[in-house]
């Protein structure tokens, strides 16, 4: 039963995530929308694209790609980053990290989402987890 309540729950968790991503650069030239699994929509908010369009160099603007999805992994306060190496850059700069570094801690999650909540997506890491089939 236990394992059933854990797929339901895990099956709703991926239909909440991003069907589809899109450039900085088209973001900043004014898409907002953002659709996700289930079909519903996100909207991004203006403020959040322009702090983050002054703060990653305009040459990226065409690489990174949004929103950012963070996993949480089975370790306590433990989180890797999501998507290509470009995106991971964007976090590393908007953090004032080296480059190259996935993971990373609460505190630097939080202080992401307190800054750009609609950008960034968290999902959940399960590899650890067994279910029984």
């Amino acid at each position: 039963m236990f394992e059933d309540i854990l797929k339901l729950s895990l099956g709703a968790i991926a239909e909440s995530m991003p069907a589809e991503s899109f450039t900085l650069r088209e973001a900043v030239e004014g898409r907002r929308t953002l659709r996700l699994r289930d079909g519903s929509t996100h909207q991004l908010r203006n403020e959040e694209i322009e702090s983050l369009a002054n703060r990653v160099p305009k040459y990226l603007w065409g690489l990174v790609k949004l929103p950012f999805v963070i996993v949480k992994t089975n370790s306590l306060g433990a989180y890797k980053l999501g998507g290509d190496r470009w995106s991971v850059e964007a976090i590393n700069i908007l953090l004032n990290r080296k480059e190259g570094a996935e993971r990373l801690s609460g505190i630097e999650v939080e202080k992401l989402l307190k800054e750009f909540n609609s950008l960034i997506f968290i999902g959940l890491g399960i590899d650890d987890i067994q279910l029984d089939e």
